[in-house]
C-alpha cells in the first residue's frame, strides 16, 4: 500500500518502499485531509524501507500529524521513517502500543502498555499512562516528556546533546525507574521532576546493581558515585 495523505487503515498493512509526501493530519493551516490515520484496532503497520515527509502549509510551516490514532488499541508500528510535521506521530488514549525500528522526530504517546524499542528520534512525550514501558532509543537534541505516568521503566536509552533543554522531564508521575541510560553533553538539568514519587535511578538486575552512565561524573571531580562492580553504571 503506498501511504498517500489522506490514506485511512483499517487492518494490518505493509506500506511500500520510496520517499512519500504529505500534508499533516488535522493542519490549523490548510484545510485538506492530510496525513495517515489509524482507523481500527488489532493491526500491524511494517514499513520497508519508507519514508513519510511533511510537507510546508502555504504559510511555510510544518502541518499537523504524520500519522495519527485516537482510541485504538493493539497497534504496533515497524521500521518506519516519519520526519517533517508539526507532530511526526501521535497517539491518543491507545493501549497496548508498540514502535519499534522506527526513526520518528516528534512523537506524542497517551494510553496504556507502550513499549518503544530501538527508536531513533528527537522529542518524545507521553502522557496519562500506566504500566507502560519505554526501552532501547536514543535521543538527541531534547528529550522525553513523562505527564501522569504510572510505572514507567526506561532502560537502554542515549541522551545527549541538548543545549537549555532537560534529557527528562517528569511531572505528576510515579514508580519511573531508569537504568542503563546514557547521558552526555547535556548542558541542563539531566533530569528535572515536579510532583513526581519513587523515581529509582538504579535497580537490581540478576542479583548485581545496576544504575546510568553520567557525563558529569567524568567530568567533575566534586561528584562522586559509587561503581561497586567498576562495569560503568553508576
Amino acid at each position: 500500500t503506498a501511504p498517500v495523505q489522506g490514506l485511512s487503515i483499517t487492518s494490518s498493512t505493509t506500506l511500500c518502499p520510496g520517499t512519500f509526501e504529505m500534508k499533516g493530519y488535522g493542519s490549523i493551516y490548510d484545510e485538506v485531509a492530510g496525513g495517515i490515520t489509524i482507523d481500527s484496532s488489532d493491526l500491524t503497520i511494517t514499513c520497508v524501507n519508507t519514508k513519510i515527509n511533511g510537507l510546508l502549509s502555504s504559510y511555510g510551516s510544518t502541518t499537523g500529524t504524520g500519522l495519527y490514532a485516537s482510541e485504538k488499541n493493539n497497534i504496533t508500528i515497524t521500521g518506519c521513517s516519519i520526519d517533517g510535521f508539526t507532530t511526526d506521530l501521535r497517539f491518543e488514549s491507545s493501549t497496548n502500543t508498540t514502535i519499534n525500528n522506527s526513526e520518528i522526530n516528534l512523537t506524542s504517546v497517551t494510553g496504556d502498555d507502550i513499549i518503544i524499542e530501538n527508536l531513533t528520534g528527537r522529542s518524545l512525550s507521553l502522557q496519562y499512562g500506566s504500566k507502560g514501558r519505554m526501552y532501547e532509543s536514543s535521543f538527541t537534541t531534547s528529550g522525553i516528556n513523562i505527564d501522569s505516568f504510572d510505572h514507567l521503566l526506561i532502560r537502554n536509552s542515549t541522551f545527549s546533546t541538548m543545549s537549555g533543554l532537560e534529557a527528562i522531564k517528569i511531572y505528576y508521575s510515579n514508580n519511573i525507574s531508569m537504568y542503563h541510560n546514557t547521558f552526555s553533553d547535556i548542558d541542563n538539568n539531566y533530569i528535572y521532576t515536579l510532583t513526581s514519587y519513587n523515581i529509582t535511578l538504579n535497580t537490581t538486575v540478576s542479583g548485581v546493581a545496576q544504575g546510568n552512565s553520567w557525563d558529569e561524573f567524568c567530568d567533575n571531580t566534586s561528584l562522586s558515585m559509587d561503581d561497586d562492580n567498576s562495569d560503568g553504571w553508576y
